[in-house]
């Protein structure tokens, strides 16, 4: 598949953080990384702010996260590769909201 300019929106439920990250650090990043282990390593990356910032302004078009379709967990899923930041601190904001 060819690179589309085209705006899409997702739910979060469709995005996946990406767990080859290589912020999370080379001892961290593998392919069977969990999805909650990924967020537990991304936990003291000032998600704070943004969550406020996300409360206060809404999320922006052009903070828009780049993602990709690839294999992980064994099927096709919907990869971020930029932007994990702003996804884990909107699910922070959805689970603290969902208690």
């Amino acid at each position: 598949m060819g690179i589309s300019t085209e705006l899409r929106y997702a739910t979060l439920d469709d995005l996946y953080l990406d767990p080859m990250n290589p912020r999370l650090g080379r001892h961290n990043a593998s392919e069977d990384l969990s999805q909650e282990h990924v967020l537990g390593l991304m936990s003291d990356w000032t998600l704070d702010e943004l969550a406020v910032s996300y409360l206060e302004s809404g999320f922006w078009t052009h903070e828009a996260l780049l993602v990709v379709e690839e294999e992980l967990y064994g099927k096709q899923q919907r990869v971020v590769v930029e932007g994990n930041r702003r996804l884990a601190a909107l699910i922070y904001l959805r689970k603290a909201i969902n208690g």
